[in-house]
């Protein structure tokens, strides 16, 4: 799972998050075979939060998307890197992402999750080359300086994991392998009005969603 923010300001355009605008929003709608304009139209002018099943289809990059291949970029370029942010089930007094990464390559652990935010303009490149921009933003979008990495393996927690990201940026949440549970919580003007949204994303699935806080249910199946 990869979580990506991207800085939709550049569209130079005015942008109103009105806040009674989630209090109508009860499932997050799917879609395929989109466009920028609807994108545009529904997730950026009316801030409502979709899942689209086709956005990585023609991505072959992601098949170099492993634990092997991530163990050993950050073995060769990033040895020593402290993430902002790191939650993970494995315990051990390490805030290095190789030394957790090494961990379970080299054990018999049956059930683990591991999550980091890279915030580091170098780390957050070196993620960068398992993602892509998605066929419908019309647009170049750059991404900003932040990226998020979740991996995790027989894990299943009826307890969700918050990913803080900046309200004003769109958030695309990529499914590489798996399935995992989520919610999108109201930012904080918002939570007397709106209700959390709970929805799934599956295998080669994304999610894209503005102006909420994001909690993980770590299960992959």
């Amino acid at each position: 799972m990869l979580f990506i923010e991207l800085k939709i300001l550049v569209l130079q355009r005015s942008l109103w998050f009105p806040v009674k605008g989630c209090e109508s929003i009860s499932e997050i709608p799917i879609i395929y075979d989109t466009s920028f304009e609807e994108i545009e139209t529904v997730t950026i002018r009316q801030n409502i939060p979709i899942i689209v099943i086709d956005a990585m289809f023609n991505w072959s990059i992601l098949n170099e998307f492993t634990l092997d291949n991530l163990t050993e970029i950050y073995r060769q370029q990033h040895q020593h890197y402290m993430p902002c942010h790191l939650l993970t089930s494995i315990n051990i007094k390490s805030k290095y992402v190789l030394d957790f990464l090494e961990i379970i390559q080299s054990s018999f652990m049956k059930k683990w999750f591991l999550t980091w935010k890279n915030c580091e303009l170098k780390t957050a490149k070196t993620i960068r080359n398992f993602y892509q921009q998605p066929y419908f933003i019309k647009y170049f979008l750059p991404a900003s300086n932040i990226n998020s990495v979740l991996l995790s393996y027989n894990y299943k927690s009826p307890n969700f994991k918050q990913f803080n990201v900046e309200s004003r940026k769109l958030l695309i949440l990529m499914q590489q392998r798996g399935s995992m549970n989520f919610q999108l919580s109201p930012r904080e003007e918002c939570k007397n009005i709106c209700l959390p949204i709970n929805g799934t994303l599956n295998e080669m699935q994304t999610c894209r969603a503005m102006a909420f806080a994001i909690f993980a249910s770590i299960e992959r199946n």
